[in-house]
């Protein structure tokens, strides 16, 4: 009897130590696959997020007439914290929608401004109706369009 029950002792722990084992491993595994997914997400950049940023830089401005459409689809912003005698381009090159802080009256340095994100195409124009209307196409072709007011 005593040594049916030191054997059943043994198998007993070794059974606990084969379920810590493999819960480790799940656990582990598990961890993998969420920042996996997480690390992918950091780098995927839409529509609707280059547009909200737009629309936050834009509420940044005073008024219409601190906003400028620029050739060639680029957007010219005075926003109340700027430092006086600067401007923020918002343009898109490279393949990436950028932001740029030049002294007013100049152009932004060709690929010197900071990525905002991933951009096949970006469109600004003003509609008849006095509206700015704005249209990016993400890396993924998505495109997406918002309108803004003052």
């Amino acid at each position: 009897m005593g040594r049916y029950r030191h054997s059943m002792d043994v198998i007993f722990a070794w059974l606990l130590f084969a379920v810590f084992a493999a819960s480790s491993v799940l656990l582990v595994l598990l961890g993998v696959r969420i920042y996996a997914g997480a690390a992918s997400g950091l780098n995927q950049t839409d529509s609707t997020v280059l547009l909200s940023y737009l629309t936050e830089k834009l509420r940044t401005c005073p008024d219409r007439d601190a906003v400028l459409l620029a050739e060639g689809d680029r957007l010219v912003l005075v926003p109340e914290e700027t430092a006086e005698g600067y401007a923020v381009w918002i343009y898109r090159e490279e393949g990436y929608l950028k932001e740029s802080l030049v002294p007013a009256g100049e152009e932004p340095i060709e690929g010197a401004g900071s990525r905002i994100g991933a951009a096949q195409d970006f469109r600004a124009e003003e509609t008849p109706e006095g509206l700015l209307l704005f249209s990016v196409t993400d890396h993924e072709g998505q495109t997406g369009s918002r309108y803004f007011a003052f």
